[in-house]
């Protein structure tokens, strides 16, 4: 596992923030304008301000909604509205949710991770824009905003054991956001810290949710590394804020990510199937293709579904089985992309509601429509194991954690203490350091 630190955690101060409900956001890139506006109305310390905040046709280099998000969090820190807090804690953390109308709890906690450890794994490629956005963001604000989501690898419940032990007391936050609950308490004792960093010491994390803002805290860490010598490993910007989440082979939390492509010169599916390295199946309709892929036998040759305008329905695999190709998106964007519709470049569009993207070919609004289906955390374990990435939004994992409820400062001011950043360190260390 990735060095664990507790931290100085920024919180709302609840004798500002009444409602923490009128202020939490969900992360950043699942806001469309229109949420983005709604969260804009519902208060004016609602965290869409720092985290996502709107741009303006004046905006220019120095004076645009990066700098605005920097004043609005030196102005909230000044005047009381975000508050430090007084000695490190880790923060458990507990989202109950229902899905297929099954409720589930999910444990986990917020903490510091050391960036760049071999124990964590990624999973997704990313693209320049994101990160490059977010990294701006980091300079200008200087503090991990949102945690990224981690799954802990394991099978032994001794991580949310050790975690379920929060329950016993009141949350200090409770949010009820759309069907989820969110409850947030709060450990500063040494010794129970202690026994969270050994529990999680042997394990590994993946990246469920957050790789562009991870690689954008990686690209900020080594920006001040190369600009300042007199940075070291205990200065704050060497770690990252991250929800913990205990890895539960129940928890349904992932979800597809189907595609609609348009713009291709000349697509059928008529020449889809003329194409020698897939095989197309065709079938009467999106019933009959659901049942072909749930009852697919071949796991060497992994399928997707195509709806390519009324009447046209297919099952599409490889035409062999290939060692690099195991998960149906990497069978579109790794066999059909580049060897069937090259030169064409896909204008693609996402959505995790297959009927919306059944309607977007059907108003003309793309091509074909691609169904995957959802992947198993044990699927993502073994590509990562295996040094393979997915291509971008191969998952969607719910629920995600709220924006707005700690934030991690990259000032030494928020620093881990020397013991713990140095870390990996060990029970007796902790100890003496959070004294």
């Amino acid at each position: 596992m990735p060095a664990i630190a507790p931290l100085r955690g920024i919180r709302y101060s609840p004798s500002v923030v009444r409602r923490m409900d009128h202020v939490v956001t969900p992360p950043y890139d699942v806001i469309s304008p229109a949420a983005q506006a709604v969260l804009y109305r519902r208060s004016s310390y609602n965290f869409i301000r720092i985290v996502y905040g709107r741009g303006r046709a004046t905006d220019r280099p120095g004076r645009d909604r990066y700098t605005r998000a920097r004043d609005t969090f030196q102005t909230w820190l000044r005047e009381g509205v975000l508050r430090m807090e007084a000695v490190p804690a880790c923060y458990p953390y507990r989202q109950r949710f229902l899905h297929d109308g099954r409720s589930f709890d999910r444990w986990g906690m917020i903490a510091l991770i050391r960036l760049g450890e071999p124990a964590i794994f990624r999973h997704e490629d990313t693209y320049a824009t994101p990160k490059q956005d977010r990294f701006q963001l980091l300079q200008a604000v200087q503090a991990n905003l949102s945690p990224i989501f981690g799954l802990v690898d394991g099978p032994d419940q001794a991580y949310r054991a050790l975690l379920t032990r929060s329950a016993a007391r009141p949350p200090l936050a409770s949010i009820r956001d759309g069907d989820v609950q969110h409850d947030l308490w709060r450990i500063t004792h040494p010794a129970v810290i202690q026994r969270l960093q050994a529990v999680l010491e042997a394990k590994a994390m993946l990246i469920a949710d957050g790789h562009h803002r991870y690689e954008s805290a990686l690209a900020y860490r080594d920006t001040l590394r190369q600009q300042h010598p007199s940075f070291t490993a205990s200065h704050p910007a060497n770690f990252m804020l991250a929800y913990l989440a205990a890895f539960d082979a129940h928890d349904p939390g992932i979800l597809p990510t189907h595609r609609v492509f348009g713009d291709l010169a000349g697509w059928s599916l008529d020449r889809l199937a003329a194409s020698p390295v897939v095989s197309v199946a065709r079938v009467a309709d999106e019933p009959a293709m659901r049942v072909v892929l749930d009852r697919w036998p071949d796991a060497a040759r992994p399928a997707l579904g195509c709806y390519a305008g009324p009447g046209q329905w297919a099952v599409v695999s490889p035409a062999q089985p290939e060692p690099s190709v195991r998960l149906d998106v990497e069978v579109l964007h790794r066999v059909i992309v580049p060897r069937c519709l090259a030169p064409a470049e896909p204008a693609i569009t996402y959505t995790h509601v297959w009927e919306d993207a059944v309607r977007q070919v059907e108003q003309g609004l793309g091509q074909v429509a691609w169904y995957l289906r959802p992947l198993t955390v044990e699927q993502l374990l073994r590509c990562v194991r295996d040094g393979r990435r997915l291509p971008q939004k191969s998952t969607y994992f719910i629920p995600k954690p709220l924006s707005g409820l700690v934030v991690h400062r990259l000032t030494p001011a928020g620093a881990p203490s020397r013991r713990i950043a140095m870390g990996g360190a060990r029970s007796k260390d902790l100890a003496l350091a959070t004294r």
